[in-house]
């Protein structure tokens, strides 16, 4: 039982991070609209309620149903972000590195 969900937790929090993150860029994409902040509160609490069935259940099916359903939403909205993008014409960001400034002295 444990083996199983030791197994499937890093696709399962991979998952709830991916979608909250996001989430999180589309409302900063879109200025903090009411509707896109709306969705980033939805999206939030619909990884924590699948966090919270994670961490409630002890059955190997259960987490393998969970896990699933997580990446399924992963992948599909991966999908349509990438959708969005191409059919708008428009480029993802690339990650710019935050660099510390040096110390003086």
């Amino acid at each position: 039982m444990l083996v199983v969900r030791g197994l499937l937790s890093p696709a399962a929090h991979m998952a709830w991070t991916g979608l909250t993150s996001a989430a999180l860029w589309s409302a900063a994409a879109q200025h903090w609209r009411r509707r896109s902040v709306g969705v980033l509160v939805l999206v939030y609490v619909i990884a924590v309620g699948l966090h919270t069935a994670w961490d409630s259940c002890d059955d190997d099916t259960a987490h393998a149903v969970l896990a699933t359903v997580s990446l399924s939403l992963l992948v599909y909205t991966t999908h349509r972000m990438a959708g969005l993008s191409r059919t708008a014409g428009v480029s993802l960001p690339a990650a710019t590195p935050v660099v510390a400034p040096a110390p003086h002295g």
